[in-house]
């Protein structure tokens, strides 16, 4: 039975169109040199914008 159903969900055309790979493939490592001193290297994060609520929060 189990081989009948990924027989199935290989051969559904809608299966395959929503189950899309979502793995990225590994990307290549990228070194840096280690910084000489402080501040010659800064990582920065970030994200937004983002909706203000009604109390503008």
């Amino acid at each position: 039975m189990k081989q009948s159903i990924a027989q199935f969900i290989k051969s559904c055309l809608p299966c395959q169109q929503y189950n899309v790979s979502r793995l990225k493939k590994p990307g290549l490592l990228c070194p840096i040199e280690t910084p000489a001193g402080p501040f010659q290297l800064i990582g920065i994060d970030y994200c937004g914008p983002f909706k203000r609520t009604p109390r503008e929060n």
